[in-house]
């Protein structure tokens, strides 16, 4: 339970906070808000009710947040250069054997600009069937933040749940289905459902996708983290465009992905795919159109009682997945 006290702000302490600063759509992610015509949870809470889980790598009992950051553009219900609110920048490249290159690592920065929001956002959907029609925006302080990165793997070849789009990255040398890159230093594991259920009688979902820890952002403040990803394969030199490093941005979170929305999803470094600053640009999943699915998600609790850990669960350690 959450012991800090939440002050609403007045209209005109909206208007002192936003300035010519950046805004973004914070939206509640909870049952209410959003519609589902098929469970897209885990066991213990099949409709995702109280939001988007996860489950931490240290085995303790997996959490929910509640809200989830967008980036929308202004007029879009976001606000000017507001892409930048969600960032990622190509540091560097990791050398591999032979002249190969071996992984890469991104910058990731997340600003609080929950603020003075102008225009109206498009609604959310993702590939497991829910939808986010209405909702009114957080302003605030974003407690105990998330973000998950929806190309890359856990680290393990082969221990990924099928379903879904699973699409490698085009010109991967995993054959699989399964990512060539998987996160390194990440903290936790999203909770990921596939749309109408897994084939072969596969259950409908897993703990699968890369999640990092950014603590709590207070409105105005940006935090920034290092993320690192490997290959399973090394990949030639001549295959990357090393330009991608000048890029300003590559991660891309707009309104139109709810939650996880796909998962894998392209390469964003391998295949050159920025984010532009238009309104609703190509996030990643192969023949989708505009940013129905952007390549990172942002979430966060709301100082709520009962928007923490869940507790009490018996057996809920069968859920983890075995790690190396």
């Amino acid at each position: 339970m959450f012991t800090r006290r939440h002050a609403v702000l007045s209209a005109s302490a909206l208007a002192l906070l936003s300035g010519s600063a950046l805004a973004s759509p914070a939206l509640d992610i909870r049952v209410g808000p959003v519609i589902s015509a098929f469970p897209a949870g885990p066991t213990f809470d099949p409709s995702s009710s109280q939001g988007q889980w996860f489950l931490p790598n240290s085995g303790a009992n997996p959490e929910v947040r509640t809200h989830e950051l967008y980036d929308n553009i202004a007029g879009d219900g976001g606000g000017p250069n507001n892409h930048l609110a969600i960032r990622g920048r190509v540091l560097n490249f990791l050398p591999g054997p032979a002249g190969t290159i071996g992984g890469y690592v991104i910058r990731a920065s997340i600003t609080n600009n929950t603020p003075s929001i102008q225009g109206q956002w498009a609604p959310g959907r993702n590939m497991h069937n829910e939808n986010l029609f209405t909702g009114q925006p957080y302003v605030g302080t974003m407690y105990n933040v998330k973000l998950t990165t929806h190309w890359a793997d856990d680290g393990i070849l082969g221990n990924f749940q099928p379903g879904g789009p699973n699409l490698p990255s085009p010109g991967s040398p995993v054959p699989t289905g399964e990512a060539n890159a998987y996160a390194v230093n990440y903290d936790q594991l999203g909770w990921y459902s596939h749309p109408f259920g897994s084939p072969n009688g596969a259950p409908p979902g897993s703990f699968q996708v890369p999640t990092f820890d950014f603590g709590d952002i207070q409105i105005g403040q940006t935090v920034n983290r290092d993320l690192q990803f490997n290959f399973y394969t090394p990949v030639p030199a001549g295959a990357i465009n090393t330009q991608i490093v000048s890029v300003p941005d590559i991660f891309i979170a707009r309104s139109r992905d709810l939650k996880i929305g796909a998962y894998f999803q392209a390469d964003p470094v391998l295949n050159f795919i920025t984010d532009p600053g238009t309104a609703y640009p190509f996030g990643g999943l192969p023949g989708s159109a505009g940013a129905e699915y952007g390549n990172v998600s942002v979430f966060f609790n709301v100082p709520t009682p009962g928007a923490g850990v869940l507790v009490g669960l018996g057996g809920v350690l069968a859920l983890r997945r075995r790690r190396r």
